[in-house]
């Protein structure tokens, strides 16, 4: 089996275990609260991993910070280095993805219940990604079959910025005395710009899949999940 293709089908099972074991850990979640009797607080420092960073197309170890500002309020600040984790001989749509994601959250935690610590937040995201893209050009394409006289293959940059804009909302929950787990959902705006960089020009025909977008501006309302995993010092 191509090492490539292996390396993609790994990652991929890697993530849904991560997916299913964060699925299952909260399960037994409220009983292990109750045996322990830990009084449920928000942080006031604490450090934490966002796991959904990882299933997209852009994977990130997301890292973050979190500390109180008030009585009801926390600040919360993250960062990531986007990863090429695999590549596929047969797709040339995304090569070399590389950049970083970063954002900063409001969030205001509501009074401790039963279960946990109910919060609501806004929130920005600001994700530069960088990635190259392989196509082939056709020159002097005036055959009525689309024939062309010489063709060209070419690598180049497609630069991606996001700016989001986003209200989460979620619950808090202890999983042992400094670690914790919150869950929610959210929508984010996402204004988004693209542009190319070494791009040919002047050719006829360019040959694969033509509907991506690399010019340009778009916005975008997008539906989010809510997981994090954390652990506190205080």
């Amino acid at each position: 089996m191509n090492k490539k293709i292996l390396t993609a089908n790994l990652y991929r099972l890697s993530s849904m275990a991560l997916f299913c074991v964060l699925a299952v850990a909260y399960q037994p979640v409220n009983a292990q609260i109750d045996s322990v009797q830990l009084k449920f607080q928000r942080p006031t420092q604490a450090v934490r991993l966002s796991p959904m960073f990882l299933f997209n197309r852009f994977p990130t170890i997301q890292l973050g910070y979190e500390a109180r500002l008030s009585s009801t309020f926390n600040v919360l600040v993250g960062a990531g280095v986007i990863m090429s984790v695999f590549e596929e001989d047969y797709n040339s749509d995304y090569i070399n993805r590389r950049g970083g994601k970063f954002n900063v959250e409001l969030r205001h935690y509501f009074s401790p219940r039963d279960n946990g610590i109910w919060f609501i937040s806004l929130g920005t995201d600001y994700f530069h990604v960088n990635f190259d893209r392989g196509r082939t050009f056709g020159f002097d394409c005036s055959d009525i079959f689309g024939n062309c006289s010489y063709y060209q293959y070419r690598q180049y940059t497609v630069q991606r910025r996001d700016y989001r804009l986003g209200l989460k909302g979620g619950i808090l929950t202890y999983m042992g005395k400094k670690d914790y787990l919150d869950i929610g959902i959210g929508a984010v705006i996402s204004f988004q710009t693209f542009r190319t960089l070494d791009k040919l020009s002047g050719f006829d025909i360019q040959y694969g899949r033509t509907n991506l977008k690399e010019e340009g501006n778009r916005t975008l309302l997008l539906p989010v999940p809510v997981v994090n995993i954390g652990y506190k010092f205080r």
